[in-house]
């Protein structure tokens, strides 16, 4: 082993020393966590649901007939729709009570193809109020008059004397409730919204907003001193591994090499002798013993060592080529 690798070595030696002592600190350190436990909370969620009666005359229903999840309703066929809202109340604790009140209107409004309102009107659809104690539900009722709206829709684009946009509408219920859970004052105030659309020929609601809820969480908060796990000190890990792989990489590759510690696994190829100077034709220096081992093998010559000199050399004159063994 040179020079170079014993330099090499020790550092990746201090390196693994280092990033173990990392590692070790890292792993015994503990660190302050926050961990909250749930005592109580709730869930709350509006629902919007529609159906519509059939009134009129048509080749399809039966007077009577009670349409819902339908992609669209005619207003040939059933001009008026039922508009059910109901709000559910679920608490995790039976001392709870709320009250609640609603108030519905539908936005009607004539916009863009980006969404920007050429002109908007809010018509008042419906209002309640209630309580709830424990679990429990509070419902409202309403009819649309889909043929009205629409009439009131042509109205306004006659009197602003030209069809500017796409007809739309949102029924819109804002919500307001406030009570209290285990003496903890609970509250309130949001804004539920179901789209619908008024076309030429049927009106349409789009039922994949009918359902909005959230839920609420008290918690206590707990500080808490944790030690740090295997996965936390990847890093330093890593930078242990690294320099184990250095190490042995760095060891193997100088004894490869060769050097006077490997001199013993060359007796057979080494005899002693008296180095003979500088003072040849041409000098070749070899910078491993091992190379120098090879050549004598190769051309049939001897590996001289001057032990006193500290140097390997083979003549194969007029050539000289020696080697160090103060490299090492």
């Amino acid at each position: 082993m040179n020079a170079l690798h014993k330099v090499l070595l020790i550092v990746a030696i201090a390196g693994l020393a280092g990033s173990c002592g990392w590692a070790y600190w890292e792993y015994t350190d503990h660190h302050t966590e926050t961990v909250k436990t749930v005592d109580y909370g709730y869930t709350y969620s509006g629902t919007y649901s529609i159906s519509a009666t059939v009134t009129e005359e048509n080749p399809v229903y039966d007077m009577g007939t009670i349409l819902s999840d339908m992609a669209g309703y005619f207003y040939a066929v059933s001009p008026n729709a039922t508009v059910d809202f109901s709000f559910m109340f679920k608490p995790t604790e039976s001392d709870a009570s709320v009250d609640v009140s609603t108030e519905t209107y539908l936005m009607l409004l004539e916009q863009n193809d980006e969404g920007v309102a050429f002109w908007s009107k809010r018509i008042p659809l419906s209002s309640s109020s209630g309580s709830v104690e424990g679990e429990g539900t509070i419902s409202d009722s309403f009819v649309l008059d889909a043929a009205m709206l629409r009439a009131r829709i042509m109205e306004i684009r006659d009197s602003l004397g030209a069809s500017v946009g796409r007809s739309e509408g949102e029924i819109v219920t804002h919500l307001v409730y406030d009570g209290s859970i285990a003496s903890t004052t609970i509250s309130d105030d949001t804004y539920l919204s179901l789209p619908v659309t008024f076309g030429p020929d049927y009106y349409a609601f789009d039922m994949s907003s009918a359902t909005s809820s959230d839920t609420k969480n008290y918690y206590t908060a707990e500080q808490r001193q944790v030690q740090n796990t295997l996965s936390d000190i990847y890093v330093p890990l890593a930078a242990c591994v690294a320099f184990v792989l250095a190490a042995f990489i760095i060891a193997w590759h100088g004894r490869r090499r060769g050097g006077t510690t490997n001199m013993g696994k060359y007796d057979e190829w080494i005899s002693k002798g008296i180095y003979p100077g500088e003072k040849w034709e041409k000098m070749v220096y070899v910078s491993y013993l091992g190379d120098l081992v090879d050549l004598a093998i190769d051309t049939n010559k001897r590996v001289i060592y001057d032990s006193a000199e500290k140097m390997f050399f083979v003549i194969d004159d007029p050539i000289l080529y020696y080697h160090s063994a103060l490299e090492d």
